[in-house]
């Protein structure tokens, strides 16, 4: 049998050896403790889409889908995503008997390893493209503002509100660069700022979030960071932070964090 070799954070590993041992979790509770906060101040959801899943089916024919896995930020680890996409490649070796196996095997494995609630689901092309359209959620754009940018960041004590009037809207920005803390590659994301509360300033918010451009972190810890210093800086009663990440190794990651008990509806950005 040809055996193939992969390379998993700087181990050789050969392909008939993955399985979910393979995957690399971490600690949230390690990361949060440098958030500015007292408890858990936000509920939500990792949102994880797998592009590059395949498997055979009992007659030893290829089968693809688009996986749809959803994390409750609750759980107790996160996956660190190469090893997520070394793990999802494997199955294309693995005869499965139906797509729902696929599904209830990779959630299972996942709800073991990150010890917190998963759901998975697969789509096929035409499915995924019906139910997760392209689209950018309504509200103002802050990409166009002219800002003197600060390139050492994050700096949440430039956000300030506005008035004493309560508004209620949407802010995004389609500019969030941060840098994966394991290989120093950029990660690109288009990020929604929903809230109600006093008016945050745009120009300091925009300032804020390309502030971000060398920072170092893991998609959901930058989420959350972006989350607690609004939070904390600008007071609103209502607050949710959603990014969308470009994909990498065929899987981005959008976590969303929100204190109002809403959840998105899932669509795509432009350029996922």
């Amino acid at each position: 049998m040809d055996i193939c070799q992969f390379t998993h954070l700087g181990r050789s590993v050969q392909d008939n050896d993955i399985g979910a041992s393979v995957l690399n979790p971490m600690a949230r509770a390690e990361a949060r403790r440098s958030l500015p906060m007292t408890g858990i101040p936000f509920s939500g959801a990792d949102f994880w889409t797998a592009y590059e899943l395949a498997w055979l089916d009992q007659n030893g024919m290829p089968k693809l889908a688009i996986a749809d896995i959803s994390v409750a930020c609750e759980s107790e680890n996160i996956i660190e995503s190469k090893s997520m996409k070394l793990y999802l490649n494997s199955f294309y070796k693995k005869q499965m008997e139906s797509v729902l196996a696929v599904a209830e095997k990779i959630q299972s494995e996942l709800c073991e390893v990150l010890r917190g609630s998963v759901t998975v689901k697969l789509f096929t092309l035409d499915a995924f493209r019906e139910q997760h359209p392209i689209k950018t959620q309504k509200g103002y754009c802050l990409d166009d503002h002219r800002v003197e940018p600060i390139n050492i960041g994050p700096a949440p004590e430039i956000l300030i509100t506005k008035g004493h009037k309560k508004v209620s809207e949407t802010l995004f920005c389609h500019l969030l660069r941060t840098k994966c803390p394991v290989t120093s590659q950029p990660d690109w994301a288009s990020v929604y700022v929903m809230y109600r509360g006093k008016s945050i300033d745009r120009d300091a918010l925009f300032r804020y979030i390309i502030s971000y451009r060398e920072h170092s972190d893991f998609h959901e810890q930058c989420v959350e960071r972006i989350f607690c210093d609004i939070l904390n800086y600008c007071n609103p009663t209502e607050l949710t932070v959603w990014a969308r990440f470009l994909r990498r190794g065929g899987l981005d990651i959008n976590p969303y964090r929100t204190n109002s008990g809403m959840y998105p509806l899932r669509i795509r950005e432009t350029r996922q």
